[in-house]
């Protein structure tokens, strides 16, 4: 006796192939034709993609010939930077390239900037964390804003340092390092900097934690030489500055503790040092072997003039030098130019 039939098996027949557009080009035989057999019809099949792909690469390769053509494939900025990729560079000025704003875009963190004597008309703006700005000479590196640009160097980011070099000439500062209320910006360094004739301020830090100032000349500023605010707690120093001819030598506003001002010596200023805008159980910053004193009031009738020029407006007439300029001879930064950086961020001083 046979099986079930529902358990017996049948053989299926394929179906018959049907030829595609693909598969068949026009005029051609289908795959079961007796000439082709099963390789001709793959052979068939196949020819049309190799033939698609072959049309893609030419197209390719004239998008990109095109593209070199008109630089959109040029090398980048950051192609600029010497010596092997991950590693600290040494960008210089004018060296590598002719202005400072592009060597700081091609930097990348770890990177020290080092620009060449000469004096740059341009308002560098450093956004790079843990770069290192640095003049060869501090002298003879000179950033001047010719009383029409506002500010000299401007800082975005952590953990920087500018330094051994002059700012002069700028509507409202020679350089400014400048967080955000949300973020302030954590560790900054201004040293052996030679910074006159700016219109309000020459060294300013707003919403900036964890600075150094140190080593500089601050002369001719309409407002303050060195100011540093609105960043409680600060945790800062300002240490061994020279401040002259200013209106205040060195302010904080709204500081906070711990925050430093020692060593700082100067004359001509109309108040040497100031603190105001402190909170009620703010102990205050630490002031200690300073000598900053007051200028005293001219002969009269009392009244304290500021020995600095008025601020120029943006875009004013160059004004005439004032006959307080800084030193010829600047203390330079010690050791070799190309010398790696140190440390940007501040330790925040105790005493007693």
């Amino acid at each position: 006796m046979g099986l079930p039939l529902r358990t017996r098996r049948t053989r299926r027949t394929r179906p018959a192939h049907r030829p595609s557009p693909v598969d068949t080009p026009t005029g051609a035989g289908s795959p079961t034709d007796g000439d082709g057999g099963g390789d001709g019809g793959t052979a068939r099949r196949t020819a049309p993609a190799a033939t698609l792909t072959a049309v893609a690469a030419l197209v390719t390769l004239i998008i990109l010939i095109a593209l070199v053509g008109c630089g959109a494939l040029s090398p980048r900025e950051r192609d600029i930077r010497p010596g092997p990729t991950g590693r600290p560079a040494v960008i210089t000025v004018p060296g590598d390239t002719p202005s400072i704003q592009a060597a700081l875009d091609a930097a990348v963190p770890g990177d020290l900037v080092l620009v060449g004597p000469g004096v740059y008309r341009e308002s560098p703006v450093l956004r790079t964390p843990r770069v290192v700005l640095r003049g060869s000479d501090r002298g003879a590196v000179i950033i001047d804003g010719e009383h029409r640009r506002a500010t000299g160097i401007t800082v975005l980011a952590e953990e920087t340092a500018v330094e051994n070099l002059t700012l002069r000439r700028h509507t409202t500062a020679g350089l400014t390092v400048a967080g955000i209320a949300e973020s302030p910006l954590l560790g900054y360094r201004a040293s052996y900097l030679t910074v006159h004739d700016n219109g309000r301020h020459g060294i300013l830090a707003v919403r900036a934690r964890r600075g150094i100032v140190e080593h500089s000349h601050v002369s001719g500023h309409g407002h303050a030489g060195i100011r540093v605010e609105h960043c409680d707690p600060c945790e800062s120093v300002v240490r061994d500055n020279i401040t002259e001819a200013n209106t205040i030598g060195i302010e904080l506003v709204a500081t906070g503790h711990p925050m430093t001002v020692r060593g700082n010596t100067g004359e001509r200023n109309t108040a040497g040092v100031r603190a105001r805008q402190r909170n009620t159980d703010d102990p205050g910053p630490i002031i200690l072997g300073n000598i900053l004193p007051d200028s005293p009031p001219p002969p009269g009738d009392g009244r304290i003039v500021a020995p600095a020029p008025a601020p120029a407006p943006p875009f004013a007439a160059p004004a005439a030098a004032p006959p307080h300029g800084p030193p010829p001879d600047q203390p330079q930064r010690p050791g070799a130019p190309t010398s790696p950086p140190r440390p940007a961020v501040g330790i925040p001083e105790q005493h007693p």
